[in-house]
C-alpha cells in the first residue's frame, strides 16, 4: 500500500471516526521511556544522573539537545559489560534505542500542542515490532553462539556478516528504483 493511498484513506474518513491522540502524549512516552532505559542500562551514579539528565533535556528541548546523544550513552554503555545471551539490560537497550530513535523524530516534526491520527503511527509502530522481532532473536542467536562457551563455533561470525552484507544487497537490488524498502 503507498503512502499516497495510506493519506487519501485518512483524508477521506469522516471525522468524527479518525482517533486524534495528543502529541504531547508521544513527547511523555520518550520520556518514560528514555529514562527507564536509562535507569536499567546505565550503572549508577554518574552515567545514570548524565542519561536521565540528557533524556530530560532531549525531552523538553529536542531541537538543543539531540536525542542521539542520548542514544550514544546508551550504546557505549554496553562497552563496560562482557555480552551474555541471558543478560536482559542488552534485550532493553536494543529495543529501548530504537524505540527512541522512533520518538524522537515525533518529537522533532510535531508540535507539543498539536494531535495526531492514531492511523498515523500504525505502520511506524509494526515496523518497530518486526524489526524488534527478528533484532532480538538474532541477538539472543549470536550471543548464544559467540558467547565464548564451549558452544561458540569458529569462524562462524566471518560467515553470518557475509551472510548478512549479501542480504542487504540482494534486498537493494529487489527494491524498485527510486522507493524506499518499506
Amino acid at each position: 500500500m503507498s503512502i499516497e493511498a495510506d493519506v487519501s484513506c485518512l483524508l477521506n474518513t469522516p471525522h468524527k471516526s479518525r482517533r486524534l491522540i495528543p502529541n504531547a502524549l508521544l513527547v511523555l512516552a520518550f520520556c518514560v521511556v528514555a529514562i527507564g532505559t536509562c535507569a536499567i542500562v546505565l550503572m549508577p551514579g554518574f552515567w545514570q544522573a548524565i542519561g536521565v539528565g540528557l533524556a530530560i533535556a532531549s525531552t523538553f528541548l529536542p531541537h538543543r539537545v539531540p536525542a542521539g546523544w542520548l542514544l550514544l550513552i546508551l550504546g557505549a554503555s554496553q562497552l563496560a559489560r562482557t555480552p551474555s545471551a541471558t543478560d536482559p539490560r542488552f534485550y532493553v537497550l536494543l529495543a529501548g534505542l530504537h524505540l527512541l530513535q522512533l520518538l524522537s523524530g515525533f518529537n522533532q516534526v510535531l508540535p507539543w500542542h498539536g494531535r495526531i491520527e492514531a492511523a498515523a503511527l500504525v505502520r511506524p509502530f509494526r515496523r518497530f515490532a518486526l524489526v524488534q522481532l527478528l533484532a532480538q532473536s538474532g541477538a539472543g542467536l549470536g550471543l548464544w553462539l559467540f558467547g565464548g562457551s564451549q558452544r561458540t563455533v569458529r569462524g562462524l561470525s566471518l560467515v553470518s556478516a557475509t551472510l548478512l552484507v549479501l542480504l542487504v544487497v540482494l534486498l537493494a537490488r529487489s527494491a524498485p528504483s527510486g522507493d524506499p524498502i518499506d
